[in-house]
């Protein structure tokens, strides 16, 4: 990539000379393909651009919302849980426990949230199914995104759940029933 400063030189260079080869041969650059580019492009009327219209960044609507309005956002219109995992001395994640529950989960789970919050999965479902686990750790603990997609049997649904680290050590699911 050649500057501008370093492209008028060639050009007038070029101008001088009236001759590609002995332009090269004198500054040592560009290419060939280069220069008969740029001689190209020199006789073209430039590019006026069109101004972008003026977006008001108002308080009520800003453009790059803080976190909080958009979790908030997610709130209102999805089942959203966010889980604190629970790890063992070897640092596998064994449990996880859920800090918050919007009104959604009610639906989805069929559990009133007041009896999900701060209470351990494995509490709310007993014969719950560990094969989330690893998955809901590396959330927690690396900040990976990921979609999983499966049959849950504690709640007799095929789930999609989006999860996506809200802070280190938790794990934020927006449940999507199929």
């Amino acid at each position: 990539m050649y500057s501008y400063e370093k492209k008028s030189i060639v050009l007038k260079v070029f101008h001088q000379t009236n001759s590609v080869s002995e332009t090269i041969r004198i500054l040592g650059y560009p290419t060939r393909r280069q220069l008969y580019s740029w001689i190209d492009d020199e006789n073209l009327p430039s590019k006026e651009r069109k101004p972008l219209p003026r977006i008001a960044n108002s308080p009520d609507h800003p453009r790059n919302p803080p976190l909080d309005v958009k979790l908030d956002a997610i709130k209102r219109c999805f089942e959203l849980c966010i889980i604190e995992l629970v790890f063992d001395a070897e640092g596998h994640g064994v449990d996880f426990v859920f800090r918050y529950c919007n009104d959604e989960m009610t639906v989805v789970e069929g559990v009133p949230v007041s009896e999900m919050l701060n209470r351990s999965f494995y509490e709310v479902f007993e014969n719950g199914d560990k094969k989330w686990l690893v998955t809901y750790a590396d959330v927690a603990l690396n900040g990976n995104k990921h979609i999983l997609q499966d049959y849950s049997p504690e709640i007799d649904k095929t789930l999609t759940i989006y999860c996506f680290q809200p802070a280190s050590g938790y794990c934020a699911c927006v449940l999507i029933p199929s």
